[in-house]
């Protein structure tokens, strides 16, 4: 019976060896599993990092490329412009090369002694600098008859007389003038933003008192004024000069001083950038002095009360080439009127323009 009772407990204490060991070792495999997991989430955490570090280089390296990018830009314009700056000096001195020199260039002589010549057709540089002065114009006679009534040497269209007797009384009448006659004074010197170029420009197509006629009986005289007076420095211009709203290449040209009826014709003073973006294209942007041409008199007299709070904005846009020339322009402006009551009407408006031609070459 002893002998039973210890091989039963023998066999318990055996199995139980057993049992002990193998569940260690399933606590030990899971400790490790627990590890291994916490393991994967770390390094899944610190790829993401690096992803994110990734992107952000790739952003960075891509702003860095678009900054050399419009670096390379900015420099291929600059180049572009200094190239063009050469091109010109270049034309200018090929143009003077074909012209004859003077006696004074031939024997060497330097220019603070004499007069020699400049940059701009038919000018003359000023002794000692580098400025070129241009001095021309013309002088025009018309001879008119107005066989319906008279027109005088200039009128506004608030002056015609309407069929009836006022108006045959005044048929049948002829006259000269040399009203168109003009003077031109330009100059021209080279710096490193570009030729420093002023233009003026005066005629004698001027307001007189007391009218055209008045002013020759007392005296066969007429008044001066200005038709252009302004400077450009590299692509800025300032000064009056026809607005930058008009297409000068699509106006027609006629025998009528004042041009055909209808055509805008303004000059303003202006402060003006032109952007020529290539051969064909070109912008300009301008800010212009307002002016109402508000009458209300057939004499043509301004009304005080008409204001313009704010200058004129016009831009435009050109194309041309040796087939087509095409405009398109366009201005923003402040009108404001106020009655006699005191009250104040103020209006911004705008106003657009197209024009093209097509140059169809010579026709023989």
């Amino acid at each position: 019976m002893k002998h039973s009772f210890r091989c039963g407990l023998l066999s318990s204490a055996a199995v139980l060896m057993l049992v002990l060991p193998a569940g260690a070792y399933a606590q030990q495999v899971s400790d490790t599993q627990t590890q291994i997991n916490q393991l994967s989430t770390q390094l899944q955490a610190v790829s993401a990092k690096l992803e994110a570090l990734q992107a952000q280089q790739a952003q960075e390296h891509a702003v860095q490329a678009q900054q050399r990018a419009t670096a390379a830009a900015l420099e291929a314009r600059q180049e572009r412009e200094e190239a063009a700056i050469a091109a010109h000096n270049k034309a200018a001195q090929i143009a003077l090369q074909a012209v004859p020199p003077t006696r004074a260039e031939e024997k060497g002589v330097v220019n603070t002694q004499y007069v020699t010549k400049g940059v701009l057709p038919g000018s003359f540089l000023i002794p000692g600098t580098d400025t070129s002065i241009h001095i021309g114009g013309f002088v025009n006679l018309q001879a008119e008859y107005n066989p319906t009534q008279n027109l005088g040497p200039k009128f506004s269209i608030g002056n015609l007389e309407p069929n009836g007797p006022g108006r045959r009384a005044t048929a049948g009448d002829f006259q000269y003038n040399s009203k168109v006659s003009r003077l031109v004074v330009q100059s021209s010197t080279p710096s490193a933003y570009g030729p420093i170029t002023t233009n003026f420009a005066i005629d004698l197509w001027g307001y007189v008192s007391g009218g055209d006629y008045n002013q020759a009986l007392q005296n066969n005289s007429y008044s001066a004024r200005i038709v252009f007076a302004y400077g450009t420095v590299g692509p800025f211009a300032m000064g009056m000069m026809n607005s930058n709203f008009i297409d000068n290449n699509d106006s027609p040209e006629t025998m009528d001083f004042a041009g055909p009826a209808g055509l805008p014709a303004e000059r303003t003073e202006q402060i003006r950038f032109t952007w020529p973006v290539n051969k064909t294209n070109l912008f300009s942007f301008a800010a212009e002095n307002p002016q109402s041409g508000y009458q209300d008199t057939r004499d043509n007299i301004e009304v005080a009360s008409a204001t313009e709070p704010m200058p004129d904005f016009s831009i435009r846009y050109q194309y041309t080439t040796d087939l087509l020339h095409l405009q398109f322009s366009g201005v923003v402006r402040d009108i404001a009127y106020e009655d006699g009551y005191g009250d104040r009407s103020s209006r911004i408006t705008g106003a657009g323009i197209a024009g093209a031609t097509l140059n169809l070459g010579p026709i023989n």
